[in-house]
C-alpha cells in the first residue's frame, strides 16, 4: 500500500469515526438517549435510508439532526473528492511514468535485455546493477513488474516471446539478451527471435531439462546455463575438494559461463 493510499484510508476512517462520534454525542446531549440509540440514529441519518426516528425528537434534536445531515453530506463529498483525486493522480502517474521509462529505454545502447524477473532473473539484475551495466527487464507478471519497478529498474511489461515486446526493450541495439524464464521452450523461442532480430547479439539462455542445451545452441544461444548444474557443481566441490573459497569458485564459473558480463 502506497503512502497516498495509506493517508487516504486513514483520512476516510478518521472522518467517518469523527462523524459517528459527533452524532452519537449530540443525541446524547440534546435528547439524553442511550449511546446505542444515538449511534443508530446517527447511522440512519447519514445513510439517508428513510427509517423512522428511534424516539420522538425535541426541537433541539431536530435542529441537531439537520446539522448532522449537512455535516454528513460535507464529509461524503470530501471523501468522494479525495478518492477521485487519488484515482486521477494514479492514472496520470502511470501514464507519465510509462512514457518516461519508454524514453529512457529508447536512449539505451549496448545494454542487456533480461527476460524474466523471477528468483534467478532478480539475482542477475542485482549483479548487473551493482556492476553499473545497463539493462532492461521484460516481465509479464504484475507482481514481478512492481517488484522490479520498486528497485528502480527499467521494465517492459509483456511476453518476452513476442517480437514486438523484444523490440520495445530495444533488442536491436542491445549487446546481449539473458533468457531466464522458467520454461525451456520460452527461452528457446526467445533465442530464435533474438538471433533473427539482431544477428550480432550475445544470447545467454537458461536450460533445465536434459538435452535442452544442444537445442538452445542450435536456436542461437551462445551460452546455456543450468542453475541446477551450477548448484550441483558447487556442492560437489565443497564435499570433494574442501575448498574454503568455494563461493568464489562458483562466481568464477558463472562469470566464465556468461562471458564475464
Amino acid at each position: 500500500m502506497g503512502n497516498k493510499t495509506l493517508r487516504l484510508t486513514c483520512l476516510v476512517l478518521g472522518l467517518m469515526a469523527g462523524l459517528l462520534g459527533f452524532g452519537t454525542l449530540g443525541y446524547r446531549l440534546t435528547e439524553g438517549w442511550p449511546w446505542l440509540d444515538g449511534l443508530y440514529m446517527t447511522v440512519i441519518t447519514i445513510a439517508t435510508v428513510g427509517f423512522s426516528e428511534v424516539r420522538p425528537l425535541s426541537l433541539h434534536g431536530r435542529v441537531f439532526t439537520m446539522v448532522l445531515i449537512f455535516a454528513g453530506l460535507i464529509v461524503v463529498s470530501l471523501i468522494g473528492t479525495y478518492c477521485a483525486r487519488l484515482v486521477i493522480d494514479a492514472g496520470i502517474s502511470n501514464v507519465l511514468g510509462g512514457r518516461c521509462m519508454s524514453r529512457q529505454i529508447a536512449r539505451l545502447k549496448a545494454h542487456y535485455v533480461v527476460c524474466g524477473f523471477g528468483r534467478i532473473g532478480s539475482i542477475v539484475c542485482d549483479q548487473l546493477h551493482r556492476a553499473a551495466v545497463d539493462f532492461v527487464i521484460i516481465e509479464k507478471d504484475q507482481a514481478c513488474v512492481q517488484a522490479a519497478e520498486q528497485e528502480g529498474y527499467l521494465v517492459v511489461r509483456g511476453d518476452a516471446t513476442s517480437d514486438a515486446i523484444l523490440r520495445q526493450a530495444g533488442i536491436e541495439r542491445a549487446r546481449g539478451v539473458i533468457a531466464v524464464l522458467n520454461s525451456d521452450a520460452d527461452n528457446l523461442f526467445i533465442s530464435l527471435a533474438a538471433r533473427e532480430i539482431n544477428p550480432a547479439i550475445k544470447i545467454i539462455a537458461r536450460g533445465e531439462e536434459p538435452g535442452i542445451e544442444n537445442r538452445l545452441v542450435r536456436a542461437g544461444a551462445d551460452v546455456v546455463v543450468s542453475p541446477l548444474k551450477l548448484g550441483g557443481l558447487q556442492i560437489a566441490r565443497i564435499v570433494l575438494e574442501g575448498h574454503q573459497d568455494a563461493r568464489e569458485d562458483l562466481y568464477a564459473v558463472v562469470r566464465q559461463a556468461t562471458g564475464g558480463i
